[in-house]
């Protein structure tokens, strides 16, 4: 019931909030009215449905409604990953490496995939999503290496099918030219402390022969310094990741997995931080390691962002 100086004006039937979770229903009204399965459920979109709102005492038209919605804000990214992934049946998440971190807002606009839900959050918190068995690992960017290849092991002896054996080359690496790689990158976001505005931070390289811009929008709540450190990251990524290699190990590796940080001898008397991106079994009885460079340092920016 409305009410205006006390006085009862326009009545409705019902009215239900939907609060745009990950799980929530198309509107049966709605689906009444278009048709089942005709009707989006707008998951991450909170809205409101009036059933049968009287008009006469508003002259026949919709009156201006005003919402007051009072936001509990900071969820930690473990929970939010984890609801992404339960409403896709996928229950078995580790999430413990993420445990600390908190998200002032998130949302998901669109259908999309569970990774292209999570991406975003991966983006901007620094971290991996690798599956093995059925379950999703979160795992932090910037760790230590696990572990250091031996150079013996990296030219692991492979048997042939004739029963002579072959020793494959150490490691194949791939380096990207610098023209092809980001000189400035810029992130759009929405502002904490500009009541929520679209905002945006730039970072920029001072050397190398690039001029390629990167420009990314997230849909997160943040503060400056959050989204210029984040952004930072986007810049520098790019020429942290810019070696690749695979190397083919023996059947002792077979429990590496994506996401994995090794340290690998890319020359007699150098150690390259490279993190695993894919642990295929190859045809010859070898493990076959796809590896990228990085390097933690960009995970630890502490740059100050700009009003």
């Amino acid at each position: 019931v409305w009410e205006r100086s006390g006085k009862a004006m326009a009545r409705v039937n019902e009215i239900r909030f939907y609060q745009g979770s990950f799980d929530q229903e198309p509107d049966p009204l709605i689906e009444g009215e278009m048709g089942i399965g005709n009707v989006p459920a707008y998951v991450g979109t909170a809205y409101v449905v009036f059933e049968r709102l009287e008009l006469a005492d508003f002259g026949n038209r919709l009156p201006n409604l005003e919402f007051e919605i009072e936001a509990q804000p900071a969820i930690s990214v473990a929970q939010v990953v984890e609801d992404i992934c339960t409403s896709a049946g996928v229950t078995d998440v580790y999430s413990r490496p993420l445990s600390g971190e908190v998200v002032d807002g998130y949302v998901v606009a669109r259908e999309t995939t569970v990774w292209g839900a999570i991406q975003p959050l991966a983006l901007a918190f620094g971290f991996d999503a690798a599956e093995r068995g059925g379950r999703i690992r979160l795992v932090r960017r910037g760790n230590s290496p696990m572990a250091t290849l031996p150079r013996e092991q990296m030219a692991a002896v492979a048997m042939a099918g004739d029963g002579n054996s072959g020793r494959p080359s150490s490691i194949d690496l791939e380096r990207v030219h610098d023209l092809n790689l980001p000189r400035r990158a810029t992130l759009r976001y929405r502002d904490v402390d500009l009541d929520y505005q679209v905002a945006a931070q730039a970072a920029e390289r001072r050397l190398g022969g690039s001029d390629n811009e990167l420009s990314s929008e997230i849909a997160l709540n943040l503060t400056a310094n959050s989204a210029r450190r984040i952004v930072d990251r986007l810049l520098h990524e790019p020429w942290a990741g810019r070696t690749s290699g695979m190397v083919q190990l023996s059947e002792r590796w077979i429990d590496l997995e994506a996401a994995d940080v090794l340290a690998v001898p890319v020359t007699e008397t150098r150690l390259q931080m490279m993190r695993v991106e894919r642990v295929t079994r190859a045809k010859n009885g070898l493990i076959e390691v796809n590896l990228r460079s990085d390097d933690p340092e960009i995970y630890r920016s502490t740059a100050i962002g700009q009003a």
